[in-house]
């Protein structure tokens, strides 16, 4: 095993992580919506839309910052029911930091 698998592995994850994100937010707000606060995310909080699938944490953070906790709440069960699908993960979990746990750990046994 090289010393470079779990860096590999790691992006692995978090580009399947934001593509989950992605979907999640485009199946609630509509893609052109999504669109717009891409640029807005881009524009104030200095990640890139190429960073977005490098670092879906922050952007997870940033977006949250922009739309505020009750906004962010509307979209939290779509982001977690397709992490849940995508990961295939069956525990009907609402908790958007434990489901992350688990898809994480989930996607590095694999």
């Amino acid at each position: 095993m090289s010393i470079l698998t779990p860096t590999i592995c790691e992006k692995d994850f978090n580009a399947t992580l934001f593509e989950c994100i992605d979907s999640a937010l485009a199946s609630v707000l509509g893609r052109e919506a999504v669109s717009t606060f891409y640029f807005t995310i881009q524009d104030s909080h200095l990640l890139s839309q190429e960073d977005f699938s490098k670092k879906p944490f922050e952007f997870l953070d940033d977006f949250k910052k922009l739309v505020g906790p009750a906004a962010f709440g509307i979209v939290e069960p779509a982001v977690i029911d397709q992490i849940r699908t995508t990961f295939g993960i069956e525990e009907n979990i609402r908790s958007l930091s434990r489901i992350l746990e688990i898809a994480r750990k989930n996607f590095l046994l694999q």
